[in-house]
């Protein structure tokens, strides 16, 4: 049995590539077994089982309230499955709990983008920059927001 996280992560990866899901949920189980801090949601959410992944979200947030991770994969989660308000939610729990979390920012950011809010989404990459999360793609969202506003030349700043 797999006992080192990246040696796991890595087997559970390359089952999925192969399309091996249910080997990979297996492989999951008995790593989840022997180290139940482990997030069970990841693998769901790795083979496309959104609703099951955010199952498994919701009982980590349950059973540790402050556990940011779980609000973070969970605000992901919900934005794949159109569930943009929820999305939103956990993403602004995460940030109460973790202020300086820039990809927080910048994935609140990409929800505000679905939802159509357009200059709230422009501060939240600003903060994500500022942050030094992922500034590439804050960049590009901001400008993906700035282009749907027709502010073209922000857009190419």
């Amino acid at each position: 049995m797999l006992t080192r996280s990246e040696d796991f992560y890595k087997k559970v990866s390359k089952l999925c590539d192969l399309g091996k899901h249910d080997q990979a949920l297996e492989c999951f189980e008995k790593v989840l077994s022997a180290n139940p801090n482990d997030d069970k949601g990841d693998i769901f959410f790795t083979i496309g089982k959104t609703n099951e992944a955010l199952l498994c979200f919701d009982k980590a947030i349950q059973l540790k309230p402050d556990y940011i991770q779980a609000y973070f994969k969970k605000g992901i989660a919900s934005r794949v499955i159109e569930k943009c308000n929820e999305s939103l939610e956990c993403f602004e729990k995460a940030i109460e709990l973790k202020p300086y979390y820039g990809d927080a920012y910048a994935n609140k950011g990409a929800t505000l983008i679905a939802l159509r809010k357009y200059i709230e989404a422009i501060e939240c990459f600003d903060k994500a920059v500022e942050l030094e999360a992922n500034p590439v793609h804050a960049y590009l969202n901001q400008g993906t927001c700035f282009h749907r506003l027709k502010r073209f030349r922000e857009a190419v700043e």
